[in-house]
């Protein structure tokens, strides 16, 4: 994680292309959606396969289900695959919209399934350059990363430029910014949903 750490170091952070947050949503498939607690995640897996496979299947519903059969993959500890198959993504359409590596990054980091994994979230910051870290959404995805990884030194680092960035360009979500840059300096790792520094 060199690069990131180096990166958040320095003031000046270097200008590059900003990404479009977006939410991910459960594929249409019953049997392909999200881990989720006491279901058997290799099923989930194998379902996204199956529907994966189908006719007919648009464009969301492909970029849906295999991000959610990356998803099953990093609850059955098979986290070098999920990862080959975020990175393929990013940058593909769902809803109109491309997938982005701010919005699977702060999926991993925060879920409340107790499959979050900050190692593989702050893995795919560090292989998916050039990463926009002018951009202060981006910047809080890395903060709740490394807070999951329990780095939270970093996280609180992470976390003070980004609201920094966030007072510059007047965006709406400032005391947002400020809860979660009080959460980290209090090493607590943020869990969504169900927390009320959520987003």
């Amino acid at each position: 994680m060199k690069f990131l750490e180096q990166s958040l170091r320095i003031a000046n952070i270097p200008a590059v292309a900003a990404v479009v947050m977006l939410g991910i949503s459960p594929a249409g498939a019953e049997d392909c959606r999200k881990p989720v607690i006491g279901v058997d995640n290799s099923d989930i897996a194998r379902a996204c396969s199956d529907l994966l496979t189908s006719d007919g299947l648009s464009e969301q519903g492909r970029t849906e289900a295999l991000l959610n059969r990356a998803y099953a993959y990093v609850a059955v500890g098979r986290a070098r695959r999920a990862q080959r198959e975020i990175l393929a993504l990013i940058g593909t359409s769902k809803d109109g919209d491309p997938v982005t590596l701010a919005s699977v990054v702060r999926e991993l980091a925060t879920t409340a399934d107790p499959h979050r994994h900050g190692q593989l979230a702050l893995r795919l910051i560090e292989e998916s350059e050039p990463i926009a870290l002018d951009e202060p959404t981006v910047l809080e995805a890395v903060a709740a990363a490394y807070a999951a990884d329990r780095k939270f030194d970093y996280a609180v680092r992470a976390q003070y430029q980004a609201l920094k960035l966030a007072e510059e360009t007047g965006d709406d979500d400032l005391p947002g910014y400020r809860v979660r840059f009080e959460l980290y300096k209090l090493k607590q790792a943020l869990v969504c949903p169900g927390m009320p520094e959520c987003w």
